[in-house]
């Protein structure tokens, strides 16, 4: 019984860690973001 009360802790554990990580949606809005931050340095530079 204690081994499956801390399978289930360990794959709640895993499943909390996975979903703190940004999904697909977040991950390509992260690279427009960084992608504009970049457009707008290098036009601020010349």
């Amino acid at each position: 019984m204690d081994a499956l009360q801390e399978y289930s802790h360990n794959s709640f554990d895993l499943q909390c860690l996975l979903n703190s990580f940004p999904g697909d949606l977040e991950f390509k809005q992260i690279f427009s973001d960084i992608g504009e931050q970049m457009e707008q340095n290098a036009a601020s530079t010349f």
